[in-house]
């Protein structure tokens, strides 16, 4: 039996879902949550999570380092109604381990979330043109992270070359204190709580 942890912000999706994943039988759910609102001790570790990109809380992608300091050996897969090429190939970007599409023949997920923990990448069939055409191209750090602003973007990138932040305030031409207030609001974006987690983020998005 596969351990299994759902974060699907639709609850009509989640509750219809949930007896599904139930009564197959090859499945124990172990968590259903319709945001990033994780069990507080875990009695039995998730072997996969599938995980929404459209969360009441934010972007699902925003929280996928945080799955993995608390589950590093879990699968972490997009389940989402999104089919857009550039959420398919920023999630691959972020290193999930599979985009799978609700609405998907239950059979299909099954096979596929079994797949995963064999070592493959499941992804639906009608998302396979969005790698295809991606190739290798790197995203840059707009892209990467949308919701920050022009003056963040520019910090996050300066972070990432190793610019320390007093020496910031005097290349941006703004205080010290104006650095920390971006500083903070980077975090609360990005649903982190310090520089260092902002260095693990960023340092191994393969953002330009």
């Amino acid at each position: 039996m596969i351990n299994l942890g759902l974060i699907d912000g639709n609850d009509y999706h989640r509750r219809t879902v949930e007896p599904t994943i139930v009564n197959d039988g090859s499945f124990k759910l172990l968590f259903s949550v319709n945001d990033f609102k994780l069990p507080r001790n875990d009695r039995e570790i998730p072997q996969i999570i599938l995980l929404d990109v459209v969360l009441p809380s934010g972007n699902g992608l925003e929280f996928l380092h945080k799955l993995r300091q608390r589950y590093p050996d879990a699968k972490v897969i997009i389940y989402s109604a999104i089919n857009d090429p550039h959420i398919t190939r920023l999630a691959f970007h972020r290193g999930v381990d599979g985009f799978l599409l609700k609405g998907s023949d239950f059979m299909y997920v099954k096979y596929s979330l079994k797949m995963a923990l064999d070592g493959g990448k499941p992804i639906s069939p009608g998302l396979s043109n969005h790698i295809l055409e991606s190739g290798k191209v790197k995203l840059s750090v707009k892209e990467l992270y949308p919701s920050l602003t022009t003056k963040e973007l520019s910090i996050v990138t300066y972070i990432r070359a190793g610019v320390p932040t007093k020496v910031l305030s005097y290349m941006l031409n703004v205080s010290y204190n104006t650095v920390n207030f971006h500083m903070k609001n980077i975090y609360r974006k990005l649903h982190i709580n310090s520089k260092t987690e902002l260095l693990l983020l960023i340092g191994n998005t393969g953002a330009n």
